[in-house]
């Protein structure tokens, strides 16, 4: 067993050898590479078909150590994305939009509902925020830099500790072909834009009430 992974120091090297989007997707991080060896903290000592297949990959010889899902989650927003995992306020929606305008107008509005609202510029941010925050509902435009709408979902939807959040896409007005394709995509919702105040909050206590209902099963 590892513990505290996130009050100890690791060299660039050692975190090259496992990508954040791997380390994430499997509960699993780089602790240290020395003659050949890559040391590797790992949630679930059952899934050893990732650490065959970073063997494979690296040539490096691997031996692993268990950590809890926390401690290495905190490791990975800290020393992959720069961030410290925050535990939500409650009602947190993050807003993903690079229009000002736009963003501005949702998080005012949202605000003005008692939601606590987080903000993003482009999609890499919100995914990072995503990540660290844990937000309970995310609201992303369709086109934006770096990621955009649909390339969000994708990653969030490859992640466990967060692939179960509503996400809602804000988009000009949709045909129905293509509105079609945001809820076979994996969408929870579709909000056109501009956006209009009392669709806004009625989607988003839609998307709360599904999260009610859905730790309700438990």
């Amino acid at each position: 067993m590892v513990s505290k992974l996130t009050t100890f120091s690791y060299p660039p090297e050692v975190l090259q050898t496992v990508t954040c989007e791997v380390a994430l997707q499997n509960l699993i991080f780089p602790l240290k590479v020395a003659g050949g060896n890559l040391l590797l903290a790992i949630a679930d000592p059952t899934r050893m078909k990732i650490v065959e297949t970073l063997a494979v990959n690296s040539g490096l010889r691997i031996s692993v150590r268990v950590a809890t899902k926390n401690d290495i989650y905190a490791a990975i927003c800290k020393f992959y994305l720069g961030k410290t995992v925050q535990e939500p306020a409650r009602n947190t929606v993050l807003v993903v939009d690079d229009e000002r305008v736009t963003q501005t107008h949702v998080r005012d509005v949202l605000a003005a509902a008692d939601y606590n609202v987080l903000v993003a510029d482009d999609g890499l941010e919100g995914f990072k925020a995503v990540i660290s925050e844990k937000p309970h509902v995310i609201l992303t435009d369709k086109v934006m830099p770096k990621f955009d709408g649909f390339s969000l979902l994708a990653s969030i939807r490859t992640i466990p500790e967060i692939q179960s959040v509503p996400v809602i896409l804000m988009s000009g007005k949709l045909t129905p072909e293509e509105e079609m394709k945001v809820f076979d995509t994996g969408f929870f919702d579709y909000i056109p834009k501009p956006i209009n105040s009392i669709t806004l909050i009625s989607r988003v206590k839609r998307a709360f009430r599904y999260n009610d209902q859905k730790y309700d099963f438990f």
